[in-house]
This record gives C-alpha cells, structure tokens and sequence, in this order.
C-alpha cells in the first residue's frame, strides 16, 4: 500500500506490521485475519472492524496509527505510562 503524502514516518515504518507494532506499544493489542470473505481486526478479544478487503482492513490501520502518532511525544509516553501501571 502506497501513502501519499507519506505520513508513515510518524510511526517509524511503512508497513503494516510498524503500525500495528506502534499501537500495540499503546496497549491495543491487534490481530487481524480472515473470516469467510470478509476481513476482521481485533483489540484483544474486542472486534473493532470488518472490512470486504485486506486493503481496507489495511488503511484502517494506517488511519489509526497516524491519528495517535502526530500526538506530542509527551503525551504518548503519558499514554505507556498509565497502561503500565
């Protein structure tokens, strides 16, 4: 998948796995796989979306962790600190 502009330096990669590695560090816990025709992510064992295609599944991601990673650095470890205790 191509970003453009490419935002993907905010979370250090530009691959799925770097922004699912980047939300995981903020307790999220994601997985994501295949069901029937349809493709499902999942917080935990929370479902949080299905999608008709992989891409889809793929962008959601990508939307997510850019939306946290533009926070302010502070924040973020404001975020790890609260989930580790």
């Amino acid at each position: 998948m191509k970003i453009e502009p490419d935002w993907t330096y905010h979370i250090h990669g530009n691959e799925i796995k770097d922004a699912i590695g980047f939300l995981d560090s903020l307790d999220w816990n994601l997985t994501y796989q295949k069901s029937g025709e349809s493709w499902v992510l999942f917080g935990g064992d929370r479902l949080i979306i299905t999608t008709e295609t992989k891409r889809e599944l793929e962008a959601f991601i990508f939307g997510m962790a850019l939306g946290l990673s533009v926070l302010p650095d502070e924040i973020l470890e404001n975020i790890r600190k609260i989930i580790g205790e």
